[in-house]
Protein backbone atom coordinates (compact mmCIF):
# COMPACT_ATOMS: atom_id res chain seq x y z
CA UNK A 1 0.00 0.00 0.00
CA UNK A 2 1.63 3.22 -0.91
CA UNK A 3 1.39 6.76 1.24
CA UNK A 4 -1.15 8.21 -0.79
CA UNK A 5 -4.14 5.30 -0.15
CA UNK A 6 -2.47 5.14 3.51
CA UNK A 7 -3.72 8.94 3.77
CA UNK A 8 -6.62 8.33 1.73
CA UNK A 9 -7.75 5.66 4.19
CA UNK A 10 -6.88 7.65 7.57
CA UNK A 11 -9.08 10.05 6.10
CA UNK A 12 -11.88 8.25 5.24
CA UNK A 13 -11.36 6.77 9.04
CA UNK A 14 -11.40 10.17 10.52
CA UNK A 15 -14.30 11.14 8.91
CA UNK A 16 -16.14 7.94 10.12
CA UNK A 17 -14.89 9.29 13.75
CA UNK A 18 -11.87 7.07 15.22
CA UNK A 19 -14.02 5.56 17.67
CA UNK A 20 -16.43 3.70 15.37
CA UNK A 21 -13.25 2.66 13.20
CA UNK A 22 -11.52 1.10 16.01
CA UNK A 23 -14.66 -0.77 16.97
CA UNK A 24 -15.71 -1.64 13.67
CA UNK A 25 -11.87 -3.25 13.12
CA UNK A 26 -12.35 -5.46 15.69
CA UNK A 27 -12.59 -8.76 15.49
CA UNK A 28 -15.21 -10.61 17.32
CA UNK A 29 -13.40 -14.13 17.65
CA UNK A 30 -11.26 -11.76 19.87
CA UNK A 31 -13.24 -11.31 22.91
CA UNK A 32 -12.44 -14.07 25.44
CA UNK A 33 -15.29 -16.66 27.18
CA UNK A 34 -17.46 -14.81 29.26
CA UNK A 35 -15.97 -15.83 32.76
CA UNK A 36 -18.75 -17.51 35.16
CA UNK A 37 -17.72 -16.31 37.82
CA UNK A 38 -18.12 -12.84 37.27
CA UNK A 39 -21.32 -11.90 38.14
CA UNK A 40 -21.03 -8.25 37.88
CA UNK A 41 -18.33 -6.53 35.47
CA UNK A 42 -17.39 -2.69 35.85
CA UNK A 43 -15.88 -0.27 33.19
CA UNK A 44 -14.28 2.70 34.99
CA UNK A 45 -12.91 5.79 33.10
CA UNK A 46 -11.42 8.38 35.31
CA UNK A 47 -9.01 10.75 34.45
CA UNK A 48 -7.33 11.60 37.32
CA UNK A 49 -5.81 9.03 39.08
CA UNK A 50 -6.01 10.58 42.04
CA UNK A 51 -9.66 9.70 42.90
CA UNK A 52 -9.62 6.35 41.16
CA UNK A 53 -9.56 4.48 44.72
CA UNK A 54 -12.03 6.40 45.83
CA UNK A 55 -14.26 5.22 42.54
CA UNK A 56 -13.34 2.00 43.37
CA UNK A 57 -13.86 1.45 46.80
CA UNK A 58 -17.34 3.00 46.41
CA UNK A 59 -18.33 0.68 44.32
CA UNK A 60 -17.02 -2.32 46.19
CA UNK A 61 -18.68 -0.90 49.10
CA UNK A 62 -22.26 -2.00 47.48
CA UNK A 63 -20.74 -4.40 44.92
CA UNK A 64 -17.64 -6.43 46.82
CA UNK A 65 -17.44 -9.03 44.34
CA UNK A 66 -17.61 -6.88 41.69
CA UNK A 67 -14.67 -6.96 38.63
CA UNK A 68 -13.33 -3.43 37.52
CA UNK A 69 -11.96 -2.83 34.78
CA UNK A 70 -10.20 0.32 34.26
CA UNK A 71 -10.02 2.48 30.54
CA UNK A 72 -7.41 4.62 29.78
CA UNK A 73 -9.27 7.14 27.45
CA UNK A 74 -12.43 6.74 25.37
CA UNK A 75 -10.61 4.56 22.94
CA UNK A 76 -9.44 2.20 25.55
CA UNK A 77 -13.46 2.21 26.66
CA UNK A 78 -14.51 1.47 23.18
CA UNK A 79 -11.69 -1.55 22.87
CA UNK A 80 -13.06 -3.26 26.00
CA UNK A 81 -16.14 -2.64 25.40
CA UNK A 82 -15.23 -5.47 22.58
CA UNK A 83 -13.70 -7.73 24.43
CA UNK A 84 -16.15 -8.12 27.65
CA UNK A 85 -19.50 -7.77 28.51
CA UNK A 86 -20.31 -4.82 31.13
CA UNK A 87 -23.32 -4.07 33.64
CA UNK A 88 -21.94 -0.28 34.37
CA UNK A 89 -20.17 2.33 32.43
CA UNK A 90 -18.81 4.67 35.39
CA UNK A 91 -17.37 7.72 33.43
CA UNK A 92 -15.71 10.38 36.05
CA UNK A 93 -13.87 12.63 33.80
CA UNK A 94 -14.64 14.98 30.78
CA UNK A 95 -15.02 14.18 27.46
CA UNK A 96 -15.92 16.03 24.29
CA UNK A 97 -19.76 16.36 23.14
CA UNK A 98 -19.69 13.44 20.60
CA UNK A 99 -17.59 11.06 21.84
CA UNK A 100 -19.76 10.89 25.32
CA UNK A 101 -22.75 10.88 23.36
CA UNK A 102 -20.78 7.99 21.33
CA UNK A 103 -19.25 6.36 23.94
CA UNK A 104 -22.49 5.82 25.91
CA UNK A 105 -24.82 4.86 22.72
CA UNK A 106 -21.93 1.96 21.90
CA UNK A 107 -22.13 0.61 25.45
CA UNK A 108 -25.77 0.42 25.56
CA UNK A 109 -26.15 -1.19 22.17
CA UNK A 110 -23.04 -4.32 23.24
CA UNK A 111 -24.69 -4.14 26.90
CA UNK A 112 -29.11 -3.58 26.36
CA UNK A 113 -29.23 -4.31 29.92
CA UNK A 114 -26.53 -1.88 31.55
CA UNK A 115 -26.43 1.12 33.18
CA UNK A 116 -24.53 4.07 33.18
CA UNK A 117 -23.12 7.08 35.52
CA UNK A 118 -21.71 9.92 34.07
CA UNK A 119 -20.25 12.48 36.24
CA UNK A 120 -19.71 16.31 34.64
CA UNK A 121 -19.63 19.57 35.73
CA UNK A 122 -23.48 20.41 34.82
CA UNK A 123 -25.17 17.24 36.12
CA UNK A 124 -28.43 19.18 37.73
CA UNK A 125 -29.04 20.85 34.15
CA UNK A 126 -28.80 17.58 32.55
CA UNK A 127 -30.68 15.15 34.52
CA UNK A 128 -33.49 17.58 34.89
CA UNK A 129 -34.00 17.07 31.06
CA UNK A 130 -33.60 13.52 31.06
CA UNK A 131 -36.62 11.53 29.37
CA UNK A 132 -38.34 8.84 31.04
CA UNK A 133 -36.67 6.01 28.89
CA UNK A 134 -32.69 7.20 29.97
CA UNK A 135 -33.55 7.64 33.16
CA UNK A 136 -34.15 4.51 33.80
CA UNK A 137 -30.26 3.67 32.62
CA UNK A 138 -28.70 7.27 32.85
CA UNK A 139 -27.46 8.71 36.45
CA UNK A 140 -25.80 12.23 36.22
CA UNK A 141 -23.87 13.41 38.93
CA UNK A 142 -21.67 16.35 40.23
CA UNK A 143 -18.00 16.80 38.97
CA UNK A 144 -15.91 15.84 40.99
CA UNK A 145 -17.78 12.53 42.45
CA UNK A 146 -19.24 13.16 45.55
CA UNK A 147 -18.29 9.41 47.45
CA UNK A 148 -22.05 9.54 49.13
CA UNK A 149 -24.19 10.34 46.11
CA UNK A 150 -22.21 8.14 44.24
CA UNK A 151 -22.92 5.31 46.59
CA UNK A 152 -25.90 5.59 46.38
CA UNK A 153 -26.48 5.51 42.34
CA UNK A 154 -24.50 2.65 42.35
CA UNK A 155 -26.91 0.82 45.28
CA UNK A 156 -29.87 1.92 42.56
CA UNK A 157 -27.59 -0.07 40.10
CA UNK A 158 -27.11 -3.10 42.45
CA UNK A 159 -30.64 -3.29 43.40
CA UNK A 160 -31.91 -3.34 39.69
CA UNK A 161 -29.49 -5.67 39.03
CA UNK A 162 -31.07 -7.86 41.55
CA UNK A 163 -27.68 -8.81 43.55
CA UNK A 164 -28.03 -9.83 46.79
CA UNK A 165 -27.26 -7.05 49.71
CA UNK A 166 -24.13 -7.60 51.42
CA UNK A 167 -25.00 -9.01 54.95
CA UNK A 168 -23.71 -6.68 58.02
CA UNK A 169 -20.95 -9.02 59.51
CA UNK A 170 -21.98 -9.23 63.28
CA UNK A 171 -18.70 -8.26 64.28
CA UNK A 172 -19.15 -4.68 62.81
CA UNK A 173 -22.17 -3.77 64.07
CA UNK A 174 -22.34 -0.28 65.12
CA UNK A 175 -19.30 0.91 62.86
CA UNK A 176 -19.46 2.70 59.63
CA UNK A 177 -17.42 3.03 56.45
CA UNK A 178 -16.45 5.97 55.98
CA UNK A 179 -14.38 7.99 53.04
CA UNK A 180 -12.84 10.80 54.07
CA UNK A 181 -11.10 13.62 52.41
CA UNK A 182 -8.38 16.34 52.74
CA UNK A 183 -6.83 15.01 55.74
CA UNK A 184 -3.28 15.07 56.05
CA UNK A 185 -1.48 11.13 56.54
CA UNK A 186 -0.54 12.29 60.15
CA UNK A 187 -3.73 12.62 61.03
CA UNK A 188 -4.96 9.72 59.28
CA UNK A 189 -2.29 7.48 60.91
CA UNK A 190 -2.87 8.97 64.16
CA UNK A 191 -6.51 7.98 63.97
CA UNK A 192 -5.80 4.63 63.42
CA UNK A 193 -3.10 4.74 66.69
CA UNK A 194 -5.99 6.27 68.81
CA UNK A 195 -8.36 3.63 67.45
CA UNK A 196 -6.29 0.73 68.18
CA UNK A 197 -6.40 -1.00 64.93
CA UNK A 198 -5.19 -3.86 63.51
CA UNK A 199 -5.19 -3.36 59.88
CA UNK A 200 -2.89 -1.58 56.84
CA UNK A 201 -3.01 1.53 54.85
CA UNK A 202 -2.30 1.85 51.28
CA UNK A 203 -1.10 5.07 50.33
CA UNK A 204 -0.80 6.29 46.49
CA UNK A 205 -0.07 9.21 44.87
CA UNK A 206 -0.14 10.34 40.79
CA UNK A 207 3.80 9.82 40.54
CA UNK A 208 5.75 7.35 42.18
CA UNK A 209 5.23 3.86 43.80
CA UNK A 210 2.44 3.53 46.55
CA UNK A 211 3.18 2.55 50.00
CA UNK A 212 2.11 0.31 52.73
CA UNK A 213 1.81 0.70 56.56
CA UNK A 214 0.95 -2.14 59.13
CA UNK A 215 -0.62 -1.63 62.63
CA UNK A 216 -0.80 -4.25 65.59
CA UNK A 217 -3.38 -3.65 68.35
CA UNK A 218 -2.58 0.57 67.43
CA UNK A 219 1.26 0.36 67.19
CA UNK A 220 2.87 0.77 63.66
CA UNK A 221 4.69 -2.39 63.02
CA UNK A 222 6.03 -1.69 59.32
CA UNK A 223 5.85 0.18 56.46
CA UNK A 224 7.37 0.07 52.98
CA UNK A 225 7.53 2.03 49.81
CA UNK A 226 9.60 1.55 46.46
CA UNK A 227 12.88 0.17 48.02
CA UNK A 228 12.08 1.86 51.31
CA UNK A 229 11.71 0.07 54.52
CA UNK A 230 10.70 0.44 58.00
CA UNK A 231 10.97 4.44 59.63
CA UNK A 232 12.25 5.99 56.79
CA UNK A 233 9.56 4.58 54.68
CA UNK A 234 6.54 5.61 57.14
CA UNK A 235 7.80 9.36 57.14
CA UNK A 236 8.43 9.47 53.28
CA UNK A 237 5.11 8.52 52.87
CA UNK A 238 3.90 10.82 55.52
CA UNK A 239 5.55 13.56 53.94
CA UNK A 240 4.27 12.80 50.28
CA UNK A 241 2.89 16.06 48.82
CA UNK A 242 -0.50 14.69 48.14
CA UNK A 243 -2.11 11.64 47.52
CA UNK A 244 -4.95 9.08 48.50
CA UNK A 245 -5.15 6.90 51.79
CA UNK A 246 -7.05 3.50 51.56
CA UNK A 247 -7.81 0.77 54.39
CA UNK A 248 -7.10 -2.66 53.31
CA UNK A 249 -7.73 -6.60 54.74
CA UNK A 250 -4.22 -7.71 53.90
CA UNK A 251 -1.80 -10.54 55.83
CA UNK A 252 0.58 -9.32 58.37
CA UNK A 253 3.81 -8.25 57.53
CA UNK A 254 6.85 -10.78 56.73
CA UNK A 255 8.90 -8.54 58.93
CA UNK A 256 8.25 -5.81 62.22
CA UNK A 257 10.72 -2.99 60.88
CA UNK A 258 9.64 -0.83 63.14
CA UNK A 259 9.33 -1.11 67.11
CA UNK A 260 9.00 2.79 68.47
CA UNK A 261 5.80 4.34 70.14
CA UNK A 262 4.10 5.59 67.35
CA UNK A 263 3.96 8.73 68.94
CA UNK A 264 7.65 9.18 68.69
CA UNK A 265 7.54 8.56 65.33
CA UNK A 266 4.78 10.55 64.26
CA UNK A 267 6.41 13.45 66.11
CA UNK A 268 9.77 12.90 64.09
CA UNK A 269 7.58 12.75 60.98
CA UNK A 270 6.51 16.36 61.63
CA UNK A 271 9.99 17.54 62.20
CA UNK A 272 11.05 15.66 59.06
CA UNK A 273 8.53 17.68 57.03
CA UNK A 274 9.01 21.04 59.02
CA UNK A 275 12.78 20.79 57.75
CA UNK A 276 12.39 19.51 54.25
CA UNK A 277 10.30 22.74 53.75
CA UNK A 278 12.95 25.16 55.43
CA UNK A 279 15.09 23.50 52.94
CA UNK A 280 12.60 24.78 50.25
CA UNK A 281 12.18 27.96 51.51
CA UNK A 282 15.58 28.45 51.73
CA UNK A 283 16.36 27.52 48.20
Amino acid sequence: MNAGSLVAEAASLERLSPLRALVASRPSALRPVPSSSVTYRVLLLEGDRTYETLLTEAVRAEIPDAEITRATGALGAFALMELYSFNLLLVDTLLHGDIEQQLVAEFRNQNPQAEVILCCPDAEARGSILSEADAAYLHFLQAPANPLELIESIRVCRDRASLPVTKLDPDDQGYFVVVLSRHTPVEVVQFKCLSGATTALDFSRRNGPGGRVWFARGEIIHAETGTMRGEEALIDMINWPGGSIVEVSVPPPDEQSIRECWTSLLMRAVHAADERRRLADSA
